[in-house]
């Protein structure tokens, strides 16, 4: 079995870069195991929520051109993986994608992955994610959520529902 770790983690918090590096280190050391991944998720102080008519269509629609967190590409790249890759010689691939404590950012990659690929929802992505957490999803995390629901809408024409409420 194969593994694919996915660090959602940020190399400017101290207490994170040191995780960061420790699984780099291990997957250098044992490549034969799997590979490590970096994808820095900070979520979005912008509340789409806030935002109307022309100009939440317009950002929503150029998402992949501002955003931070990559949702779009890294999620397509995702999907393909869970979708259609195989590991070598046959061996099975797990895909570990985590944060520090498994609710902002991996709730926000998650939740995202939710409505794209499941047809959830905003409400229903966040309600899940609410529902496997201890605590309610970060607001930065939920706007970058909320963006890529908004993305689907206005940029790849999908119809979903991108109203919530917490």
């Amino acid at each position: 079995m194969l593994a694919i770790d996915c660090s959602l983690l940020n190399d400017v918090k101290p207490e994170e870069r040191h995780n960061i590096e420790e699984e780099k280190a291990f997957f250098a050391q044992n490549p034969d195991k799997g590979a490590f991944l970096n994808w820095i998720t900070v979520g979005s102080l912008i509340n789409p929520a806030k935002i109307s008519g022309d100009l939440l269509k317009s950002l929503a629609a150029k998402l992949p051109d501002w955003e931070l967190d990559h949702l779009v590409e890294r999620l397509h790249s995702l999907h393909g993986w869970l979708e259609t890759e195989s590991g070598p010689a046959n061996r099975s691939v797990v895909y570990y994608i985590h944060c520090e404590a498994g609710e902002d950012r991996t709730g926000e990659v998650s939740g995202a992955y939710y409505m794209g690929y499941l047809h959830w929802s905003m409400q229903q992505a966040l309600d899940y994610d609410n529902h496997i957490e201890t605590r309610h999803i970060s607001f930065m995390s939920r706007n970058a959520m909320n963006w890529y629901c908004y993305y689907l809408k206005y940029g790849k024409g999908i119809d979903i529902d991108c109203e919530y409420t917490e």
